[in-house]
């Protein structure tokens, strides 16, 4: 199985970047191969003062929402490879 370099939250205020299995997208979810990538002000919350948003993942988890790339696979209607 393919692997990838990602940043993982494995308890509140520790995040450490290791190799990660690459798991094919379910229906309605895409594979995005990431080119930019950012840190926004709701990670931090997350990360480091355990603020639970719904939409943020938790222990363990990645976070990050603000990225670019392009997509390696899909399997949502309105998406593509290559968009």
């Amino acid at each position: 199985m393919e692997t990838m370099r990602a940043a993982q939250l494995v308890e509140l205020g520790k995040l450490v970047c290791e190799e990660a299995q690459v798991r094919p997208p379910e229906e309605g979810e895409l594979l995005v191969r990431s080119r930019y990538a950012s840190i926004c002000g709701s990670d931090l919350h997350a990360v480091y003062m355990g603020v639970t948003v719904p939409s943020l993942p938790q222990p363990p988890g990645y976070p990050g929402h603000e990225g670019v790339g392009s997509v390696v696979e899909s399997r949502h209607p309105d998406f593509q490879a290559g968009d």
